[in-house]
């Protein structure tokens, strides 16, 4: 059962990206609608990792695929953010662009913590999905500070 749920986790992403990634044809906001999407779902998976953590929520056979789901995610993180997909409508600062080896190695940074957060998961044990989410979540605030303007 766990190989299909991450099977199908990863389909999921795949086929947001693919659309994110459709070509010239795509208009910018599509990129955009497409990356927004993404990553509110990166949020939920964060969310239901969460729950746990803070025992709010029961381990179940699902919090592996959660956490399988960010670490998908953040490997290929970099599909999300084609040149020309910033502008009106998205909080991506240029600097996503003009300082791309930059935002790269921040991506990069991102994906090889998310293993740890995935062997946590398996675990079931709470504290370790804690600790473990604490990691994950300062690697991506070590994006969206730089790169993302804050909500108004």
């Amino acid at each position: 059962m766990k190989p299909i749920l991450h099977t199908l986790s990863a389909a999921i992403f795949a086929v947001g990206i693919g659309a994110a990634m459709a070509g010239p044809a795509a208009a910018e906001m599509s990129a955009a609608m497409q990356r927004q999407a993404a990553m509110k779902a990166i949020g939920g998976h964060m969310k239901a990792l969460g729950a746990v953590a803070k025992r709010k929520a029961a381990y179940s056979v699902a919090i592996p695929v959660h956490a399988q789901a960010i670490h998908d995610a953040a490997l290929t993180m970099g599909l999300l953010f084609p040149d020309g997909s910033g502008g009106a409508g998205t909080r991506a600062k240029p600097e996503i662009w003009t300082d791309a080896a930059g935002f790269s190695a921040k991506i990069d940074a991102l994906a090889a913590v998310t293993p740890t957060l995935v062997a946590a998961a398996k675990t079931g044990d709470a504290g370790a999905i804690g600790g473990a989410l604490k990691i994950v979540g300062k690697y991506c605030g070590g994006c969206h500070k730089p790169y993302r303007v804050p909500k108004k």
